[in-house]
Formats: C-alpha cells, sequence, structure tokens
C-alpha cells in the first residue's frame, strides 16, 4: 500500500469566474496556458472523452465555451475547490500585474462577538501575569487519552515541564470545546473554557 496516495485528481473551472475573481479579460486558451505554467494539465473539454471532476455541483450547469478541464497534480494537495484554480492562474499571471481597483459595495467590518470576548479575556490574562499554554493539536492519540484523565491536558503538560521551577507559575490555557446536540440538529455549539493553574514547589 502506498501513502499518501499518488493519484492526479480532475477538476473543472470556468473561464468566466476566473475572470471576474482576477478581474480580468483573458480567453479560455490562454487561461489554459497560465495552468499549465502552474504544473497542472489544463484543456478544454473534447468531445466523447469522460471526465468526471471531484468538484462538480449538481446545481451548477458550465457552458461548454466556458468549462476547463484540469488535472492536478499529486503534489498539489492544497487545490480543493475552484477558487483555488482561480488563485494559481493570478499567481501565474503575476499579483502585481493585476489592476487594483476598489470593491463596489463598501462595508463597515466589526469583531464577531464570541472572538471579541475571547481576546479580551486572553488580554487580561496577559496582563494578570498567566502564561497562556497552546492546546496539544499535535500529539499523538494515545498520549491524548491519557492527558484527558485531567480537565486540562496542555496545563498538566506544561506543569510537568515546568516542576523544577521555585517561583510560582500561573498557568492558563483557552480553548473551544464542541458538544453535539440531538442527532436531527446538524447544529454543534462552541463553548470556550479557560482552565487555569497556579503552582509552586514545595521549599520544605
Amino acid at each position: 500500500m502506498l501513502s499518501p496516495p499518488l493519484l492526479s485528481r480532475p477538476f473543472n473551472a470556468r473561464a468566466s469566474y476566473i475572470n471576474s475573481c482576477t478581474g480580468l479579460n483573458l480567453p479560455r486558451s490562454e487561461i489554459i496556458t497560465f495552468l499549465q505554467k502552474m504544473g497542472h494539465q489544463a484543456f478544454a473539454p473534447e468531445q466523447g472523452r469522460e471526465f468526471v471532476p471531484v468538484n462538480a455541483r449538481d446545481n451548477l450547469t458550465i457552458a461548454p465555451e466556458d468549462e476547463i478541464h484540469i488535472i492536478v497534480p499529486p503534489t498539489r494537495p492544497d487545490i480543493l475547490h475552484e477558487c483555488d484554480i482561480m488563485e494559481d492562474v493570478a499567481v501565474a499571471y503575476g499579483f502585481d500585474n493585476l489592476k487594483k481597483t476598489f470593491p463596489h459595495t463598501n462595508t463597515v467590518a466589526k469583531p464577531f462577538p464570541p472572538n471579541k470576548l475571547s481576546d479580551t479575556v486572553r488580554r487580561l490574562c496577559a496582563e494578570a501575569g498567566w502564561i497562556e499554554v497552546l492546546p496539544l493539536i499535535l500529539v499523538s492519540f494515545p498520549r491524548f487519552d491519557v492527558l484527558r484523565l485531567v480537565n486540562s491536558p496542555e496545563i498538566f503538560m506544561t506543569v510537568l515541564s515546568r516542576r523544577e521551577l521555585q517561583i510560582p507559575q500561573p498557568t492558563r490555557s483557552r480553548r473551544s470545546r464542541c458538544r453535539s446536540r440531538q442527532p436531527q440538529d446538524d447544529r454543534i455549539p462552541n463553548r470556550p473554557n479557560l482552565p487555569s493553574s497556579r503552582y509552586a514547589q514545595d521549599c520544605s
């Protein structure tokens, strides 16, 4: 068994979509040339050739003169959607060569309330002298299952690594926890937690 699988993946894209996102007016043949420069096999749809793209959508109908078929090599696992194909065309064309324009719609951005609250809590904890530790996102599953015996595994690991210190080390971690609801409800609530620990080595 060969892992990872070194298989090319078929994609399709629309020339009109690529032009609308980049602000260009390129013919399909030139877009195909740019995609080939980026290491893809790109070509116009051919009569009688079966082509089943992995990003096909049933509710999207593409005109034959607008469609582009792309074979993405296995060295490009970052290509997941049509927008990734568009980005490769923009890279091949050159971002510095794109015309700078103002957006047609003006918006006023504001932070998402849960993220704003989280940032405020993190800032207050940092100002209070607490040390933030990162979640154990790169820990193997068997070891993580052992660490889950405590409420805050990342804090547990930090305490172990700093047990030789004489000075108390306040430690905290900001993380999110997801809980599933009823089976018929596809929403997953995100519940932020702020576990903390303060310890000191016994000097007696």
